[in-house]
């Protein structure tokens, strides 16, 4: 799998992540598939550098209104309701500007002044017409407030009083509280940015609504992306990297274009015995040369340096379904032979199989036993162990045995054990592959 450093992450923007993890770069036309560790960090350092810029991290030493003024020095923690005391005297002193104000409150203090201009132009109409008696005309002062009052200044917008009286509350100081407020509470604070908040919450996105911002790729780019997921899990099944098997597997195919390519064959690809292996699908031509290029990769001109990686990969416990994927990826006739066979090797539980993924009893040119890095890869090795009896002509379980499980090794009775576990099987294949009736075999035994 590609890996990018946390440089490369902060280049990126999660509105590009697709639903199932990718990362579409439009500009150079190309497809990333970001690990959960790539897209928590890319997701963390959004939030913290753009999302929620002006919402501080949780620190409990410090009290909520502290926290509000490290965020914006001007801004104010809201009053509860002024209530006054039995032995209270209200203060109804009035506060000079001195300078205080800046542009929403000039603005107030500039439409105050054209309101008193109105008034006078007013009174004096009304008296040199003589329409009624004039009014005293009122006096209009402007007041800027304590640090205890509603009123604040955050840069150029004038907050307005936001006490009962008043049903609006500006949606960036709401916001902002709410979030602090949930600091005081214990809560996690949510990234403004509502592109991050639905999986943050681990709610399930409709699907939808899914579909429906799934980046529209074009045909070229949804084949290589294809491509390289599916050689990405090969990779994983035979524990190599990635990064060394895609660079030489495109080398040697031109991009996957030549005509030795197009007719499924890659030159240096063998098995068992076979010097030239010709495949009817690119999944299976995959398969051989990754497992070509682990076993003798010198054949294809692959260094041994960094080939070889653990990278955990687990293979899925539906070991029914899994005989049957690859019994008809590698072209071998007949799963239920292959079943049988691993039945009474195995049992599907011995530790030859649970610890060495050795499914079938399948030995080193030394003897000793083979350990496979998942059980995939020891699906697949006995089937291609299958299909070379096949290209041998031996096709029956008495010609197999013979070949596989020799009587002189002490197995007197596998012929007659694995013919017992095919016939019991045949009428179950349906339930034990996980396929329909029509896909179903005849007995070929």
């Amino acid at each position: 799998m590609i890996e990018l450093t946390i440089e490369e992450l902060k280049k990126l923007s999660p509105t590009e992540i697709s639903p199932n993890g990718w990362y579409i770069d439009r500009k150079n036309n190309m497809a990333y598939k970001l690990t959960d560790a790539d897209i928590i960090e890319l997701r963390r350092y959004f939030r913290k550098n753009i999302a929620s810029n002006r919402v501080i991290q949780s620190n409990p030493s410090k009290k909520a209104s502290e926290r509000r003024k490290e965020i914006h020095p001007n801004l104010r923690t809201r009053p509860k309701h002024y209530v006054l005391a039995s032995k209270q005297k209200y203060n109804d002193k009035k506060h000079s500007i001195r300078g205080r104000l800046k542009t929403g409150a000039i603005a107030i203090a500039l439409a105050a002044m054209g309101v008193t201009v109105t008034f006078l132009h007013y009174s004096l109409f009304t008296e040199a017409h003589g329409i009624g008696e004039t009014d005293p005309v009122p006096t209009i002062e402007v007041e800027t407030t304590t640090d205890d009052a509603y009123d604040s200044i955050i840069g150029d917008e004038f907050i307005i009083d936001v006490s009962p009286s008043s049903p609006e509350i500006p949606e960036e100081i709401e916001a902002i509280d709410n979030s602090l407020e949930g600091e005081e509470k214990g809560e996690e604070i949510e990234a403004t940015d509502n592109s991050l908040g639905g999986e943050e919450k681990g709610e399930e996105i409709p699907e939808e609504s899914a579909n429906s911002k799934a980046p529209d790729l074009n045909p070229e780019l949804k084949e290589d992306l294809a491509r390289k997921t599916m050689i990405q899990r090969y990779c994983d099944v035979f524990q190599v990297n990635f990064d060394v098997i895609y660079p030489r597997l495109e080398e040697l195919t031109d991009h996957f274009s030549n005509e030795n390519y197009r007719n499924g064959y890659i030159p240096g690809v063998t098995c068992k015995g076979r010097t030239e292996v010709y495949c009817q699908s690119d999944e299976e031509l995959w398969v051989y040369f990754i497992r070509c290029a682990k076993q003798t990769p010198e054949k294809l001109g692959i260094s041994t340096e960094n080939l070889y990686v653990s990278n955990g990969y687990t293979s899925p416990e539906d070991y029914g379904k899994a005989v049957y994927y690859y019994s008809k990826l590698l072209g071998v006739e007949d799963p239920c032979l292959m079943y049988a066979i691993i039945q009474t090797e195995t049992g599907w539980s011995s530790d030859l199989f649970q610890n060495g993924n050795n499914p079938a009893g399948l030995r080193l040119p030394d003897g000793s036993w083979w350990h496979f890095d998942s059980k995939e890869e020891g699906f697949i090795e006995f089937a291609l162990e299958l299909v070379k009896y096949q290209l041998k002509g031996l096709r029956t379980i008495p010609e197999i045995g013979a070949v596989h499980a020799p009587t002189s090794d002490g197995n007197d009775y596998w012929v007659s054990t694995v013919t017992s576990i095919y016939n019991s099987i045949l009428p179950k294949q349906a339930e034990i592959f996980g396929i329909t009736n029509e896909d179903t075999i005849q007995n070929q035994r």
